[in-house]
């Protein structure tokens, strides 16, 4: 895109050639997994708080973030619990839900939405799977 640049002291004027760059699509991360790693320490699990849209290998300092998500808690030999959150800071809800993690349950972090500068609407981002070790 040219625009122009005018110097507010003497009016001068240059033209001045701008690049734009399209902001890729976010990560979803929780407490610096940015994909679905597996297996996670059950104490560690419980002490996280929220997710994050992270730009990976970006060249501008952009910053995304999470509108909703869903977590799926499927308790071992159990039927799946769903919840669903608003923003990025766990509910409540799902911070119960975390706090129940024991050995062989499994969380899954899905239809997540994240907004990033310049989007008019949210979109959609990766999920997050983890078994509770």
């Amino acid at each position: 895109t040219n625009l122009v640049v005018a110097n507010p002291n003497t009016g001068h004027k240059i033209p001045f050639l701008f690049y734009k760059k399209p902001i890729p699509q976010p990560n979803l991360q929780l407490g610096g997994y940015t994909e679905s790693d597996g297996a996670i320490n059950a104490n560690l699990f419980k002490q996280q708080k929220r997710l994050l849209a992270v730009l990976k290998d970006f060249d501008f300092d952009a910053k995304c973030h999470i509108q909703s998500f869903n977590l799926y808690h499927i308790p071992k030999r159990e039927d799946a619990l769903e919840y669903t959150n608003s923003g990025s800071q766990f509910s409540k809800e799902i911070l119960h839900a975390m706090q129940q993690a024991n050995t062989g349950d499994q969380y899954v972090f899905t239809n997540a939405k994240a907004i990033c500068p310049g989007d008019k609407a949210g979109r959609y981002i990766n999920s997050l799977s983890f078994q509770i070790k």
